[in-house]
C-alpha cells in the first residue's frame, strides 16, 4: 500500500479484501526515531507525498481532519486541488466549511456532484466487491476514481479515534466495546482495497512520525471533537458524519421508497462482527510507534 516502505500493513484475515467475515488486522513494521512537533512532521509528510505524486487532490469533507491535511500542504508550499463529493442537498453543511476554507486560502474547489440514485448504485457495487461493513464509506473510492481519471492522486484525512466517546458508534459487538483506547476503522482502507497501490490516500498513515505526532497531542480525557479542534488548530465544529444525514434521517426513513434505496447499507453490517481494529492506550501506542 502507498505509505513509506509499507511501514503499516492491513489485512482481512490473510487477504487484502475480506473473503468471508474476517476482521481488520494491522501490522506496524517500523518506528519513528523520536516524537517531533506536529507542524514539523505534517509539513515533512506533505513534501514526502509530493516527491512521488505531483498531481495531488485532497479530499475535503468539511471536518477537521481533512482541513488539517489541506493546511499541511499549504504550509509546506505543495500545490494541490481540494475536492469534495456532493449529492443533491444531502451534504450542504459539509460543503459550507470547505467553501469557507477555499475562500480563505484562495483555492478553487473541484466538486463532484452525483445524483442520489446513481450514488447509491455505484456505492453498493463497490461495497459488495470488498464486503464492506460501512457501505457509505466507499464514497472515498468514488472520489478516487474521478481523481485517477484526471491523472491525479488522492489524499484523505482518515485518522484513528479514541474509545469511549459519546459521538462515536463502535461496531455492533458489545464485547468489542469494552476496551478503552485508540482504534482504526476498517473503512479507512476501502480506497486502497478497491484500487491497490495507486493513491497515497491516507496522510496520517503515510509514515510513523506523523501518526506518532498526532497521538502524542491527543488528550484521551477530551471528546474526539475537542481533540481535533485543539490539535489541528481548527475552528470548533461538530464531528460531521455523512451517515447522519443519509442513513439516520428519521423522517426520510419513514418513506418506503427512500428507505428501500438505502436498506443495502444495513446488510453490509453483517459482513463482519467488528468494523474496526482496536489498538491500545496512548502511552502503549506511542511505545509501539516510537523507538
Amino acid at each position: 500500500m502507498w505509505c513509506r516502505n509499507n511501514w503499516i500493513e492491513y489485512k482481512f484475515g490473510n487477504n487484502a479484501v475480506r473473503q468471508s467475515n474476517e476482521s481488520l488486522v494491522l501490522t506496524f513494521n517500523a518506528k519513528a526515531r523520536a516524537i517531533l512537533p506536529l507542524a514539523e512532521t505534517s509539513a515533512a509528510t506533505a513534501k514526502e507525498i509530493y516527491a512521488t505524486h505531483k498531481n495531488i487532490f485532497v479530499a475535503m469533507s468539511g471536518g477537521c481532519d481533512s482541513e488539517f491535511v489541506a493546511d499541511s500542504f499549504v504550509r509546506a508550499g505543495v500545490p494541490f486541488t481540494p475536492i469534495i463529493l456532493t449529492c443533491e442537498k444531502f451534504l450542504n453543511i459539509h460543503k459550507w466549511y470547505v467553501d469557507h476554507w477555499c475562500a480563505k486560502n484562495n483555492k478553487k474547489l473541484e466538486v463532484i456532484d452525483i445524483g442520489f440514485d446513481m450514488l447509491m448504485s455505484v456505492a453498493k457495487k463497490k461495497a459488495e466487491k470488498i464486503k464492506a461493513t460501512n457501505g457509505l464509506a466507499v464514497f472515498s473510492s468514488i472520489v478516487g476514481d474521478f481523481v485517477k481519471s484526471r491523472g491525479g492522486f488522492l489524499v484523505t484525512g482518515a485518522m484513528p479515534a479514541y474509545w469511549p466517546d459519546p459521538k462515536l458508534n463502535l461496531g455492533r459487538n458489545t464485547e468489542d466495546c469494552k476496551f478503552s483506547g485508540f482504534y482504526i476503522d476498517e473503512d479507512d482502507f476501502y480506497i486502497e482495497a478497491l484500487d491497490p497501490d495507486y493513491h497515497p490516500w491516507c496522510f496520517a498513515y503515510q509514515n510513523p512520525e506523523i501518526l506518532a505526532s498526532i497521538i502524542h497531542e491527543w488528550n484521551p480525557a477530551d471528546p474526539v471533537e475537542e481533540n481535533k479542534w485543539r490539535i489541528f488548530s481548527q475552528n470548533p465544529r461538530p464531528k460531521l458524519n455523512g451517515g447522519e444525514m443519509i442513513l439516520q434521517n428519521a423522517i426520510a426513513n419513514q418513506i418506503p421508497e427512500y428507505y428501500n434505496k438505502i436498506s443495502w447499507t444495513q446488510d453490509c453490517k453483517n459482513n463482519s462482527t467488528r468494523d474496526f481494529y482496536p489498538l491500545t492506550t496512548k502511552q502503549q501506542l506511542l511505545t509501539m510507534l516510537c523507538e
